[in-house]
């Protein structure tokens, strides 16, 4: 089995969406829904180098959180459906929220999760369903919140607060090698 640690890379590479308009903070990045307003989260990572037919056995979000009053999730994660996913578009129009979305998610709903280092559930089902279709090189996980509206509020630390606090993805995986080739013997 093999394993890729990758974290946040640049500052455009995790940010949030509000009112369809995304944010690159230099603080926080930010994700709720409260009476009709939702905050979508959007995180990218590079260099991920999986092959299309790898089997994902683990997979994770890692987010650092900083602020014991905002440490409740309600979400589902997704990942987007692609090989190579573009960067953010500061200031631009539904840049996370409109993005293709895996169909397979998972359901992060927690309260106090405290300071630190804290890790999502599961996120296999998504990654997988991006690596039946993909040679992956970069990913985007999405966070987005169950609405109408929900009293969790969630922070983290973003890319340009300090690098070294950046999101992180962590995946086992066994590979699978592509598709599979099935000769043929032709008889003339």
């Amino acid at each position: 089995m093999a394993t890729l640690d990758l974290q946040v890379g640049a500052s455009t590479d995790d940010v949030h969406e509000s009112a369809g308009t995304v944010t690159d903070s230099a603080t926080t990045v930010l994700v709720y829904a409260s009476s009709g307003l939702q905050y979508w989260g959007g995180l990218r990572w590079v260099n991920a180098a999986l092959s299309l037919g790898d089997t994902i056995d683990v997979a994770y979000f890692s987010i650092n959180n900083w602020t014991a009053a905002n440490d409740d999730v309600d979400v589902a994660l997704h990942f987007e459906l692609g090989a190579s996913p573009l960067t953010f578009t500061t200031g631009a129009s539904s840049d996370v929220s409109g993005r293709s979305r895996t169909v397979a998610n998972s359901a992060w709903v927690a309260t106090a999760l405290g300071l630190g280092w804290v890790n999502s559930p599961s996120v296999v089902g998504a990654l997988q369903e991006v690596a039946n279709g993909y040679d992956i090189t970069a990913m985007v996980g999405i966070f987005k919140p169950n609405a109408p509206a929900s009293a969790a509020i969630l922070q983290f630390r973003p890319y340009n607060y300090d690098t070294t606090l950046a999101a992180k993805l962590h995946i086992e995986y066994t590979a699978g090698g592509g598709a599979a080739f099935v000769p043929v013997l032709m008889v003339i």
